[in-house]
């Protein structure tokens, strides 16, 4: 039961930072919010694009996750449920839950409300939080598919559009595979020679193409690889983004997160690290160009530099790297890709980072 609740919420958490990127190029402009880590506790930073007007808008001794929504930075620390208004640059407290964790999911264009699941004892009770007046109220539990070995057997990631679907489940055999389906119709799927990587699919802004790591099913070690399957044709097209991205023991931990790539805004470029010797001793940030199947090394540098995001504008990357020593920190860098500025501050180490920019309602 732990490991299906704890995987359930790895991809709800997962799924939602996905659906928070498409609000970006807002009226708000694009921010950068993260969440650094003290002896202390953690602090929920936003900081403007340049990384100038630096702002501590939570601090909690408790765990913080953050949920980007189209209108709503929602967080939660603890059994506590938080709003940051944008325009009144105020933190509104919403609920408190009787469960020490909690995890939420906002449906993008359901009503204005958020799924809380609250987890004590390795059970999972749901609730509704209604974002009109406030009210919480108890619902029964819902159902997703139960696991098998340590990973889900079953997992559905949909494109911003709703339109497509990339299910990832397990096999007989314990492979894991992915059926790409448009509506109801089986469009495509992973070859049975390939097994994948949980922690991708990744739709594009279009829905239209979907990115993910694969490697071959019967080789017990190696690398997974990059690739992307387009949808927007006839017949969908699988292409290799880049061979050998990283090794295969990151897969058994939470490491793994930190190759899932970006899209940019137009759906034709993604970004992410590798690990080109197989060890964090180096690494690169590239950029790939599918409209000319081009790989370009935006930089190179003797340290781990993971998790970089791509601006709105296409031209400016927030990545963490440990250049500065063991501990790693937030960073921005800007065409042409020459000079990393820190970001986070001076004590504590950056835990996760993104690009956000709500809509006006």
């Amino acid at each position: 039961m732990r490991n299906r609740i704890g995987l359930f919420m790895l991809w709800l958490g997962f799924a939602l930072v996905l659906f928070g990127g498409s609000g970006l190029a807002k009226s708000h402009g694009a921010w950068i919010v993260f969440i650094q880590k003290t002896d202390a506790g953690r602090s929920l930073y936003i900081s403007d694009a340049d990384g100038k007007n630096l702002r501590q808008i939570h601090f909690s001794d408790k765990e913080l996750h953050v949920y980007l929504g189209k209108s709503r930075l929602l967080f939660t620390a603890g059994s506590h449920v938080y709003e940051y208004d944008w325009k009144k640059g105020q933190t509104k407290h919403w609920a408190a839950f009787k469960e020490p964790d909690i995890y939420l999911s906002v449906m993008p264009d359901g009503p204005d409300q958020a799924l809380v699941i609250g987890v004590f004892n390795d059970q999972a009770n749901y609730y509704a939080l209604d974002f009109t007046d406030g009210n919480v109220r108890r619902i029964p539990p819902g159902s997703w598919s139960g696991n098998s070995g340590n990973y889900l057997s079953k997992l559905i990631v949909t494109s911003g559009d709703q339109a497509r679907s990339a299910t990832v489940q397990r096999s007989a055999l314990g492979r894991l595979e992915l059926i790409i389906r448009e509506g109801k119709e089986q469009r495509w799927v992973l070859p049975r020679s390939m097994t994948l990587l949980p922690e991708a699919p990744v739709w594009s802004p279009d829905s239209l193409k979907v990115a993910f790591f694969a490697k071959p099913w019967n080789e017990p070690g190696g690398f997974y690889s990059l690739y992307v399957v387009d949808c927007s044709q006839e017949k969908p097209k699988l292409e290799m983004v880049h061979d050998s991205v990283f090794p295969k023991y990151y897969f058994n931990s939470s490491d793994s997160e930190r190759f899932v790539p970006d899209w940019d805004a137009s759906s034709n470029y993604l970004y992410f690290s590798t690990l080109p010797y197989g060890v964090p001793s180096q690494s690169n940030v590239i950029q790939y160009d599918l409209k000319n199947h081009r790989s370009m090394v935006l930089f190179h540098h003797h340290s781990e530099n993971y998790f970089p995001k791509i601006d709105p504008s296409g031209k400016e990357l927030i990545f963490l790297s440990n250049r500065e020593g063991r501990q790693f920190q937030l960073y921005r860098m800007k065409e042409p890709w020459t000079e990393a500025i820190r970001i986070s501050p001076s004590e504590g180490y950056t835990e996760w980072a993104r690009w956000y920019g709500p809509s006006e309602d």
